[in-house]
């Protein structure tokens, strides 16, 4: 490979995007979003320390990321942990929750223009970069990955057209081994998609707890597999010949246990004690082997669009009962400020979907919310207040501007802006409120990023993403605030 045909160049990092087929993040239902990305990894790949050094060093220009130009995006394909660590220095809202205060200040010190050229190399196609990639992470990155990301390393190259003979032989391995791989991605890949209580879950979704190698010995017995009736195929496809429920019921079982820790590598060191593990299971937890079925790892509880639209032909939905309202707004929110546009928003807020429309349904809301506090404070005479001060700060500062300088003046048609109008409620000496316990949480409202500053960032900032969890959020931290404002 002659990489110096390869395109070197400098990007800003707000550019750049991290790649959903890294090894490093779970298997999931629906590719990774970019924040989601960075969260993944800033919460369990060290990316607060790697951003701890590019504060103090800069971006090193002898370490470039790699990029490939996918879907007219330049997808980093090389140096994930890096931009992730780049993008949270430029942004730290995009941080996890217990991790933003520390962002937030290393990015307050940091100069964002040394981000604005980032040196990257892009690559011509994906395929391109493998041999790259096997150069920096045979030696020393990939034994640092957990085996889930080792083998959804071996995965890709595979799907990607290259033969379990042709990876074998790029890693120095044999194609046995490439297929054990494999094998490890389905079976993990299965046990991502079980639908397990919560706890459970969260740490069977993380390759970084979960320890995927005491589920592959278990299944790399012929004990193992002859009880959950399961092949192998020679690409690693795992194979059913029995009915995918019966199997789920072992399957959950074992992934559990594997998942709490009640069967680890300590305990099942041999076939031996792998069948007598297996053979304590309750009769309810054991695969009938005699209903016979098929599936594979392609399709274990992975529901057909044909079978969905069956299965609702069959069974008619029956309403439930749920806190969460389809529109923004709850039915018992109710609306009495007499001005047309605050209506018209309130209606449509109650009516627009955020699961479907989050971006519409936040940048309407940030709107209602001015509009609303606007006409509250106008009603109670504090605009009138609020305008009498800025012009009297205004005159104090025209009285110190030296004669023939320019003047600052109140602009004809002047009005105060959300934050300054929220401020000026949350301000315990207007006594604007009588209910202290909602000024003080509106006074904290407004410094938080998930309410004030994350409505202005999605109106404002074309790299910071609208969302249906962030947005009711937003509205659940203000909605007593509402309630009152709008009575």
């Amino acid at each position: 490979m002659n990489y110096d045909q390869w395109k070197k160049g400098e990007r800003s990092a707000v550019s750049l995007f991290l790649d959903p087929q890294n090894p490093r993040i779970p298997p999931a239902a629906k590719p990774f979003t970019e924040p989601e990305l960075i969260e993944e990894l800033a919460l369990h790949d060290d990316v607060y320390e790697l951003s701890k050094k590019i504060a103090a060093n800069g971006f090193f220009p002898s370490e470039p990321l790699v990029a490939v130009k996918e879907n007219d995006k330049l997808l980093v394909v090389e140096g994930n942990r890096r931009l992730a660590a780049c993008k949270l220095l430029l942004n730290p809202r995009l941080a996890p929750e217990s991790l933003k205060s520390r962002f937030e200040n290393l990015s307050a010190t940091f100069d964002h223009n040394l981000l604005k050229k980032v040196p990257i190399l892009i690559a011509p196609s994906r395929e391109a970069t493998i041999p790259l990639i096997i150069a920096r992470h045979t030696a020393s990155q990939i034994a640092t990955w957990k085996p889930a990301m080792q083998a959804h390393f071996y995965h890709t190259l595979v799907q990607r057209g290259l033969s379990l003979e042709e990876v074998a032989e790029k890693f120095h391995l044999t194609p046995g081994e490439i297929k054990d791989e494999l094998v490890s991605h389905n079976l993990y890949t299965m046990a991502c998609r079980l639908d397990l209580p919560t706890a459970t879950a969260e740490i069977v979704r993380d390759p970084r707890k979960f320890k995927l190698t005491t589920l592959t010995r278990i299944f790399e017995t012929p004990a193992g597999r002859e009880f959950f009736g399961v092949k192998f195929e020679d690409d690693g496809t795992i194979v059913g010949t029995i009915d995918q429920n019966e199997f789920t019921k072992g399957f959950s079982k074992v992934v559990s246990d594997v998942a709490l820790g009640e069967a680890d590598s300590r305990k099942l060191n041999s076939p031996e004690e792998i069948k007598a593990h297996l053979d304590k299971y309750n009769p309810s937890e054991m695969p009938d082997l005699k209903k016979k079925g098929h599936f594979d790892s392609t399709t274990f509880m992975v529901t057909t669009a044909r079978q969905r639209r069956q299965s609702h032909k069959k069974q008619k939905p029956t309403p439930t009962k749920t806190s969460t309202p389809k529109g923004l707004f709850p039915r018992n929110l109710i609306c009495n400020i007499q001005n047309q546009r605050v209506q018209d928003l309130f209606t449509e807020l109650r009516r627009l979907y955020p699961s479907s429309f989050p971006n519409s349904c936040t940048c309407a809301f940030r709107c209602f919310l001015e509009l609303s506090v606007s006409c509250f404070l106008d009603a109670k005479g504090e605009i009138a207040k609020m305008k009498a001060e800025e012009l009297a700060a205004i005159n104090k500062y025209n009285a110190n501007v030296p004669s023939g300088k320019p003047q600052k003046t109140l602009p004809a048609h002047w009005t105060p802006e959300l934050s300054d109008m929220l401020k000026w409620i949350a301000d315990p000496k207007r006594n604007v409120l009588s209910q202290g316990h909602i000024t003080r949480a509106l006074s904290q409202a407004i410094h938080d990023e998930r309410d004030l500053i994350s409505l202005n960032l999605v109106s404002h900032n074309p790299a910071y993403p609208a969302t249906e969890s962030r947005l009711r959020e937003s509205y659940a931290r203000l909605e007593e605030f509402l309630k009152i404002i709008l009575a």
